[in-house]
């Protein structure tokens, strides 16, 4: 993917930042394996930004590793028609990405999300193509669906997750973060 920006408020007074191309590659491999009740997931990949601002080009390149296991259990059967179904997902996330200085790539148009739990079981801290995060991250999350009789939508859906990050992430947004 490439953009041309065109950046008329330059931050700070910088001038390197009133005009930026990038090209971003983010080659990827995954696998899937079903499981008895679940699946198995890995994705691993590339994530490499290569910017030209004012005739002075940087590039970084992050490799990151993802591994997800989900489970999925139906625990109210409705062999009966006019019975609900309660299902019950767990999951399992762990993702690493090591720590690459971006510092010197502008940043765009890459901004941290609210954190729900979409996001939470997202590998990526940012989104956006200028910064890709590092991180040594363990998610735990846990779903519930309840299903009405005769219905293949769920009616009512609740969900919990937890992030342990393992190791203090050093790629920022802002110059001022540790």
């Amino acid at each position: 993917q490439a953009t041309r920006f065109r950046l008329y408020h330059a931050e700070a007074g910088d001038p390197r930042l009133r005009e930026a191309t990038r090209l971003v590659m983010t080659p990827q491999w995954t696998w899937q394996q079903h499981a008895p009740h679940g699946q198995w997931q890995v994705h691993a990949g590339l994530h490499a930004v290569l910017t030209d601002q004012v005739g002075r080009e940087d590039e970084a390149v992050v490799p990151w590793l993802t591994v997800k296991r989900h489970w999925w259990w139906q625990v109210m059967p409705s062999h009966r028609s006019n019975a609900w179904s309660w299902f019950v997902e767990p999951s399992l996330m762990f993702h690493v990405a090591p720590n690459v200085h971006q510092d010197q790539l502008p940043l765009l148009d890459t901004y941290a999300p609210d954190l729900d739990m979409l996001s939470m079981l997202d590998d990526r801290r940012f989104l956006g193509f200028d910064r890709y995060g590092d991180a040594e991250d363990v998610t735990l999350a846990w779903t519930n669906h309840w299903q009405a009789p005769g219905t293949s939508s769920s009616i009512l859906t609740w969900q919990l997750a937890r992030r342990a990050t393992l190791k203090s992430h050093r790629v920022c947004l802002t110059p001022t973060c540790s």
